[in-house]
């Protein structure tokens, strides 16, 4: 299954099926997959834990935090990558290494 950010093309199993070039030419961007694996909610396109509009959404970790769990996120990859990212942080970018939502 593929899931693409808000603005790109809506997903089409039919295409996909017939021509594997058409999921080629519009893949998804990994923060917005994994922002939408996270949370629930798509994206846009870099975006990372937040919905179209820039507002932070609730990701696993912190809602197994306010339920009184614990939480972790574990990474064959740096943390700081989009994917692992999206379980734990808040970023407009994921260029945004730097930034203090970015944590």
């Amino acid at each position: 299954m593929q899931t693409n950010w808000a603005e790109g093309p809506a997903y089409d199993p039919t295409a996909a099926w017939a021509n594997f070039d058409w999921v080629k030419n519009s893949p998804t961007d990994s923060a917005a997959a994994g922002t939408a694996m996270a949370t629930g909610v798509k994206t846009y396109k870099a975006g990372i834990g937040v919905d179209v509009n820039e507002q932070t959404v609730e990701n696993l970790s912190e809602r197994a935090k306010s339920l009184g769990k614990s939480a972790g996120v574990v990474s064959s990859v740096q943390y700081s990558h989009a994917t692992p990212a999206s379980f734990s942080a808040h970023s407009l970018s994921r260029n945004n290494y730097l930034s203090q939502r970015y944590r």
